[in-house]
């Protein structure tokens, strides 16, 4: 046996020193898995390579050592210690020669790791993105597996999230968020990471952009009220200063109060922040485009419904927002109708609520299928909720406000009064829906209209929905009509849909008939 093993070592050194490339770094490999104390030189050659100028040989050896850390020379639950760091005390017990040994070896690992990780750096700014994009998932693989270097890995995974080529940050970004799900405790040291990044100077916009698309996609727990603080806090120095420059149209303040949204319900009560931004808020709400309005207002929802004081100014600028033109194209539909129906559910005064119905239905006259149906839907509930906005359904309009006119009399008849010359003013009371307030519109003295017309729209399912509500029945219906009257859906019924089959007698006729 004794011989035997001479003899592989001596072939396994032949290898080394004149094989080929795969072969060399496999005999390596073998030499340091099978006596890792006493191959420490092996494992200095395998470090070497990875220094070598040649990227293939680079990458094979980074390769092979990764695999090596992971599987023969890291521990699992712990970091490396240095010589210094370990328990001298306890050599009193025993076998103290031979724990030195180890506690040597052990302080060497630590040194040689590090000069392995510091090998990235360089492969993470070759200019091949296959290069920069393996390194990348050699990093995930040692940072969610093992706690040695992780503050150094977190750091280069991190950076590359504002790398230029799109593809190299967004891998980068998904690393990290599958590295946060793998791994829920280190969100709070991610985000630690990511900021520091955030405030790098010279730092550019994309990178920013991406990192706080990171960060708003977090997913937070009932028990992360600091990391939610955190966030917040990170998220309102970008919104003022976003907003302080006049950059409203960016997709970077959608992004912010797409975050702040989603970090509010964790806060727990420490909302203060929140007062110095109202102003700038509302101020977003009117000037932004539709979809960073939509986030706003479902910030500003949350704020006030959490304090359960839902200012009038808020309910006006939803009503002005209602006439968006781009309402109709919006990939937000869905919200801006979850707004609504929660401003409307929570709100006191009954007239406003009928205001909110008639200017919805007024606006669905000229929206696609999808956004009238998912309208009518909410409505709907909402007259489960609110039975007083029937009225606007069962009741007539009352004829004693109607304009009144009379001819202009003709030049020759004087003896008419001044008076009766002019034509009646028009009652201040009657419906107005020009009017900026909903509270003071007056749709209470209106009817709604609005749903007589849809009854006879040329989609089928809007007719229904309207010629429902009408009724007044209740609209049942268990999908997402946002989804599932869109056009792109349709079309897909008839793609899917199962040829026609004749009658088994029918098919035996036709085949006589083409026979004779």
């Amino acid at each position: 046996k004794s011989r035997s093993k001479g003899s592989d070592g001596e072939w396994l050194r032949t290898v080394v020193s004149s094989g080929t490339l795969g072969d060399k770094i496999a005999a390596l490999t073998l030499q340091v898995q099978e006596s890792p104390v006493h191959q420490v030189k092996a494992l200095d050659l395998l470090l070497a390579m990875t220094k070598k100028k040649g990227r293939r040989e680079s990458v094979m050896a980074i390769d092979t050592l990764k695999d090596l850390w992971l599987q023969d020379l890291l521990p699992e639950n712990r970091k490396l210690r240095t010589f210094a760091q370990q328990p001298f005390e306890s050599l009193a017990e025993g076998g103290g020669r031979k724990r030195l040994i180890l506690w040597h070896f052990e302080d060497l690992l630590k040194a040689r790791y590090a000069e392995f990780v510091s090998s990235f750096e360089r492969l993470l700014g070759d200019s091949l993105p296959e290069i920069r994009n393996k390194a990348l998932g050699s990093i995930y693989d040692l940072l969610s597996e093992r706690p040695e270097q992780e503050q150094f890995l977190l750091r280069l995974l991190v950076n590359k999230v504002g790398d230029p080529d799109r593809k190299i940050a967004s891998k980068a970004s998904h690393l990290i968020r599958c590295l946060v799900n793998k791994h829920p405790n280190m969100k709070m040291v991610v985000t630690q990471a990511v900021e520091y990044l955030l405030y790098r100077p010279n730092i550019g916009v994309k990178a920013q952009y991406y990192s706080i698309c990171f960060l708003n996609q977090m997913v937070l727990g009932q028990q992360d009220t600091e990391l939610a603080i955190k966030l917040i806090t990170i998220y309102f120095s970008f919104f003022k200063s976003f907003v302080a420059k006049g950059e409203v149209e960016t997709k970077m303040l959608c992004a912010l109060l797409t975050g702040i949204n989603r970090a509010f319900p964790y806060v727990k009560g420490n909302d203060e922040m929140y007062n110095e931004q109202f102003d700038t808020i509302f101020r977003v709400v009117h000037i932004s485009s539709f979809n960073t309005s939509v986030q706003a207002l479902m910030l500003l929802l949350q704020v006030m419904s959490s304090r359960q004081s839902v200012s009038d100014r808020f309910y006006q600028a939803l009503y002005t927002k209602m006439l968006d033109p781009n309402l109709c194209t919006s990939s937000k539909q869905a919200m801006f109708l979850n707004i609504l129906f929660k401003s409307m559910k929570t709100d006191t005064s009954l007239a406003r609520v009928k205001a909110f119905v008639k200017r919805l239905l007024q606006v669905c006259c000229s929206q696609h299928p999808s956004l009238v149906c998912g309208s009518l839907f909410l409505v709907s509930e909402l007259l489960k909720i609110k039975p007083g906005i029937k009225s606007l359904i069962e009741q007539s309009e009352d004829n004693d406000d109607e304009e009144h006119f009379v001819d202009i009399p003709d030049d020759d008849d004087d003896d008419e009064s001044p008076s009766a010359r002019q034509p009646c003013a028009p009652c201040p009371e009657r419906y107005d829906m020009k009017h900026r307030n909903p509270l003071y519109c007056h749709a209470e003295r209106s009817c709604l209209w609005e749903v007589t017309g849809l009854s006879g729209h040329y989609h089928p399912s809007v007719s229904h929905f309207a010629n429902l509500l009408q009724k007044g029945e209740p609209i049942q219906y268990n999908g997402d009509p946002l989804q599932d009257f869109t056009l792109m859906r349709f079309l897909d019924r008839f793609v899917y849909k199962n040829p026609k089959t004749k009658a088994k007698g029918k098919v035996c006729e036709d085949m006589l008939a083409c026979i004779t």
